[in-house]
């Protein structure tokens, strides 16, 4: 392309603009920006805005916003003579994904849903490894343990009383607890009985 086919093209897109601007639409940042670059006969982009007006103008919203977002963490810090470096500035609106008119509590409550959702894609990531059990497994699980405990701690009775008729109190109390440690073993002892 020719620089003055390029130049074609640039001119329609401003007569462009120039229509739009009349039937009163609203204009992006973008198109004032083309048109105060045609304006100021396509000077070169400033490499730093003075003040946060001029930095608010460049990135397309007020001055307000711009203060808001200075006090975020991580924000580029105004440079010695106080001018504010545009080309960071543009690459931190882009990497925080920041909209013009946030406020910080809503930059704030956005940064803590990113933090919810992370902190959820991990623990799925965590479940699919299989650290953590589910609810109705762990109920199921225990519910398995108490019936098998029941059911050996009930057998007791009756083995003991086949086994202790006719004896002292000292050999029904050493027979009794020996019942009941094998019952506890046996608990104790995993489904595939290791």
């Amino acid at each position: 392309m020719t620089p003055d086919q390029a130049e074609k093209i640039l001119a329609a897109n401003r007569l462009n603009i120039v229509k739009k601007a009349a039937a009163g639409k609203t204009l992006t940042a973008q198109e004032v920006a083309l048109i105060q670059a045609a304006a100021m006969d396509a000077a070169p982009a400033p490499a730093v805005a003075r003040t946060q007006v001029e930095l608010a103008a460049v990135l397309g919203v007020n001055r307000k916003t711009v203060r808001e977002w200075q006090r975020l963490p991580g924000a580029p810090k105004p440079n010695a003579d106080h001018s504010l470096d545009i080309v960071l500035w543009r690459a931190f609106v882009q990497e925080r994904g920041l909209k013009g008119g946030e406020t910080t509590d809503e930059v704030n409550w956005r940064a803590r849903l990113l933090q919810a959702q992370a902190e959820r894609v991990e623990l799925n990531n965590a479940i699919l490894r299989g650290d953590y059990i589910r609810k109705a497994d762990m109920k199921r699980w225990v519910a398995e343990i108490v019936l098998a405990a029941k059911n050996t701690l009930l057998k007791i009775p009756d083995m003991a009383a086949q086994t202790c008729a006719g004896r002292d109190a000292a050999e029904i109390s050493g027979i009794l607890k020996e019942m009941v440690f094998d019952a506890l073993t046996q608990l104790h002892r995993k489904p595939d009985g290791k």
